[in-house]
């Protein structure tokens, strides 16, 4: 084996590759292959011999042969899913295939890893009895596993790779074999570089580093050295906001003619992406086909088939899935859903519905969501895969393609289910009959698989002026310049991790050096591209409040170079000068003057006549509470019904359910049996009550019915009861007793432009005694108001002024306390009307107030933001 060491500021690319004699030329950077075989193709001689380029794990996969059927990883987790007995699943609490799938990537992730690293199981020695049971686990499984694979004459990558499948047959006219700046070989691909040499090949490592810093004999870095003195000129940039980091490195490719090579150290998405133009500044990744609107469609069907249930009476849907859904740009797309569809929709929310049925998509009466259901309902009734791909060639999905993907994204999915088909000819299918939810499962495989599908976005070449790539994307090259930005601690160096349930200590006594590798890894990449460039400008955020800083790896070549900080061109004080650079803000402040005089005084949120329907206002309790909290949420709520944006039903025990019943179980029993309770039994109590859980079948979640059960069934009948003697004690002979009267309203007030106001309200019980007194009770699940009596009391005596004689109290249900309030607060209560009333009418317009809990409670908080001055 001979190992080539080269110097930083030489061509890597051109002192490796040979124009002359032909060779096989392997690498792990798939950026620097594409790069030498384009620096081959156009310089080697005509009529040459070949040579190879391929990445080392394509090679290593060329090297074994097997005349068994190579199954891939998808269908392998098919087949784990399938061989799993019933111990295994309650072991890793796993009910359908669904949830096999990371437990199946962890199980052939470890398999991968002993190979790789030529382990045997009896060698671990594992401390926590967790991950020794879980060993123990994954070693019964492979037996079966491997058997069912060899009965069914199949292999996986990892099984073919046995040494006994060697065979160099793929590279037989290739004499020279070399290895292109590969810093780490582990223990399988010593072994495997040792056959290849005894088979004859010449080996040939060839490394841009000092000798000292690499270990011949476990062939892998093992140290970095850094160069005595600095050809490379190196400039490095602070910011303080991810925004200005950008813009400054921006600003550095302004005046190039040639498009400039950013590399991006962060390992997150990009949201500045999506506000510069694709145009000018091109980011190179693959997409995933996640990203793609035909997947976020499929998601979206298919998170709706998981609460989706066929039943007796129809169909039973969750709500808050079907909502979410429609408020999902390609499912509103497909479906052509408007607002007023989604308005339709969330009025079932505004009643605390949880799962829509048949009777109530009828009461829709809507033709998109009709169709929404039918999807559901043919999906439910697919069998195996060839059923789904017929299922998802009917749907008509032209209508989700996207220019950007110069329409490969139908194209990759007609692709993905045509490979999808190996497992029905397999019949690995099979291993979902015993699901009940098998078209679920069946479509949950089918979104995993087209999910590792990649994408690539269309862009024009000729006017890009920067390509932000991350580091693995970028070849190992000399360069006149180098960019980076994101050098911060966190993304550089990045986190070690192993995808199994081994510790750092666990692989520390394997004598496996990883995350020591990882990290001289980083370390060298990140200085050979500085060190291979004549000029390297590394730009950094340094926030402390955001706990933001710069990389160790920045400070040290700070430190080893005596290099200051670079100025940057832009501050955070010129942010108004940097957001019109990057928006071409000039001329949108003259836009204000071509608004309509109308529009600007809607803006100002006047009172307007028409706001007034017959020039009437209805106060009632809650209209006044938001009328005394904020007149903008008034008239939100109250006069312009808007109702607030519920795109989502609570799951958890609701309060507002539970009243909603007890009301509604209270005012039945007494009209029914009327008060004090005559031939009332529990018995017929316990019937009632459970007639009304049963009316309110579609508005409590099933997780929480045998909750709601519990709660409801002996509390409201001992508080019925409770509530019952209460009265009777108080009350000697009762003339009459009425629940949910519409009481009279009354005229309390009347604006100079003639808006009459009146009070209205409707107790929940008046009880009319004998002795000419009244008893106004409010029935309450949680907090209650006594002004809201009040204002019952001041309706019914408006025009005699008597007040003593009405007797207010609120009834706590779940504490079976009767409250009673004996203080005279009517006058009060009418003058605080009056007194808002005069305010809001003398003010003009709805003002909004301020409050510290605005944020959290109040529902039109965003509008209230954007709207008020």
């Amino acid at each position: 084996m001979e190992f080539n060491y080269l110097d930083y500021g030489e061509d890597l690319i051109e002192e490796s590759v040979s124009l002359k004699k032909p060779a096989v030329y392997v690498f792990d950077n798939f950026a620097t292959m594409v790069e030498a075989q384009g620096y081959y193709d156009k310089n080697k001689e005509l009529f040459s011999s070949d040579s190879l380029f391929i990445m080392k794990e394509d090679l290593w996969d060329k090297l074994f042969f097997s005349d068994k059927t190579l199954i891939k990883e998808d269908k392998l987790k098919l087949i784990f899913y399938g061989i799993l007995s019933q111990k295994d699943k309650e072991f890793f609490k796993i009910d359908n295939y669904s949830e096999s799938i990371d437990t199946a990537y962890e199980f052939f992730h470890f398999y991968d890893f002993l190979s790789q690293h030529k382990l045997e199981p009896a060698e671990f020695k594992l401390q926590a009895k967790w991950q020794q049971q879980r060993l123990e686990r994954f070693a019964e499984i492979r037996k079966r596993y491997e058997a069912y694979l060899e009965e069914n004459n199949l292999i996986d990558r990892n099984l073919k790779k046995d040494f006994k499948n060697f065979s160099t047959q793929y590279i037989d006219k290739f004499k020279h074999i070399n290895f292109i700046n590969i810093l780490y070989f582990n223990n399988f691909e010593e072994e495997l570089l040792q056959s290849l040499e005894n088979d004859g090949k010449n080996i040939t490592h060839i490394l841009q580093l000092k000798e000292s810093d690499f270990d011949k004999n476990k062939l892998r870095m093992n140290a970095l050295s850094f160069p005595g003195s600095l050809d490379t000129e190196i400039k490095i940039y602070q910011s303080k906001e991810r925004i200005l980091e950008l813009v400054n490195a921006l600003a550095k490719i302004d005046l190039e003619t040639d498009i400039t090579e950013i590399i991006d150290l962060s390992d997150q998405e990009d949201s500045l992406e999506n506000i510069l133009s694709p145009e000018l500044i091109k980011f190179e990744k693959l997409l995933s086909f996640k990203e793609s609107g035909i997947y976020r469609f499929l998601e979206e069907l298919y998170k709706n088939s998981l609460s989706f249930k066929i039943n007796r009476d129809g169909f039973k849907l969750d709500l808050n899935q079907l909502l979410k859904s429609s408020y999902n740009k390609k499912f509103q797309l497909y479906y052509n859903l408007n607002e007023k569809d989604l308005q339709d929709l969330k009025s079932f929310s505004n009643y605390e519905y949880v799962y829509l049925d048949r009777e109530k998509i009828n009461y829709l009466d809507n033709d998109k969501f009709k169709r929404i259901i039918s999807d559901l309902k043919t999906l439910k009734t697919i069998n195996n895969i060839d059923d789904l791909i017929d299922y998802l060639k009917e749907l008509n999905l032209e209508v989700l393609k996207e220019d950007k993907y110069q329409n490969r994204d139908l194209e990759q999915l007609y692709d993905s289910l045509m490979e999808l088909k190996t497992i029905s000819l397999l019949e690995l299918d099979n291993f979902l009959k015993s699901e009940s939810s098998k078209a679920v499962q069946l479509f949950k495989l089918m979104l995993d698989y087209i999910g590792f599908k990649k994408l690539k976005s269309r862009s024009n070449e000729e006017s890009l002026k920067a390509v932000v790539k991350k580091m693995e994307q970028t070849p190992y090259k000399s360069r006149e310049r180098v960019l980076m930005i994101n050098a911060n601690q966190g993304c550089l160096p990045k986190e070690f991790r192993i995808d199994t349930f081994l510790s750092e200590a666990d692989l520390k006594g394997l004598d496996l050096e990883l995350k020591e590798v990882n990290y001289l890894k980083q370390k060298y990449d990140f200085f050979s591209h500085i060190f291979n460039a004549k000029q390297s400008e590394l730009f950094y955020i340094e926030n402390i409040d955001n706990n933001t800083t710069s990389s160790p790896f920045i400070e040290e070549l700070k430190l080893r170079y005596q290099i200051e900080d670079t100025e940057s061109e832009y501050q955070s004080s010129r942010q108004k000068e940097i957001l019109a650079r990057l928006f071409k803000a000039d001329g949108y402040k003259n836009y204000q003057s071509q608004f309509s005089k109308k529009l600007l005084q809607e803006d100002e949120m006047l009172i307007e006549l028409e706001d007034f329907p017959q020039q009437k206002l209805s106060i009632s309790h809650y209209r006044l509470e938001n009328l005394k909290r904020c007149p903008f949420k008034f008239y939100m709520n109250d006069i312009a019904n808007i109702e607030s944006e519920k795109l989502e039903v609570d799951r958890q025990l609701s309060m507002l359910m539970i009243g909603s019943i007890a009301h509604d179980f209270f005012e039945h029993c007494i009209e029914e049996f009327g008060i004090p309770l005559k031939n009332c039994s529990r018995t017929k109590l316990e019937a009632i009550l459970k007639e009304k859980l049963e009316k309110y079948d579609l508005q409590i979640h099933d997780y929480f019915k045998k909750y709601y059960h519990a709660i409801l069934f002996d509390n409201l009948i001992d508080s019925l009861f409770s509530l019952d003697k209460s009265i009777s004690s108080r009350i000697e002979k009762i003339v009459e007793a009425e629940t949910e009267l519409n009481l009279k309203k009354h005229d309390i007030f009347k604006s100079e432009e003639g808006i009459s106001a009146y009070i209205s309200g409707r107790p929940d019980i008046l009880i009319e005694a004998e002795d000419g007194s009244n008893y106004i009770i409010d029935l309450k699940t949680g907090s209650g108001s006594m002004e809201q009596l009040a204002l019952y009391s001041l309706m019914l005596n408006f025009k005699d002024r008597d007040f003593s004689t009405t007797v207010k109290a609120i009834y706590k249900i779940m504490d079976n306390e009767l409250e009673i309030d004996r203080k005279d607060r009517e006058e009060k209560l009418e003058i605080k009307i009056k007194e808002e009333l005069s305010e809001l009418f003398e003010e003009q317009r709805y003002k909004t107030i301020y409050k510290s809990d605005c944020k959290k409670h109040c529902d039109y908080y965003e509008i209230c933001r954007v709207v008020v001055k």
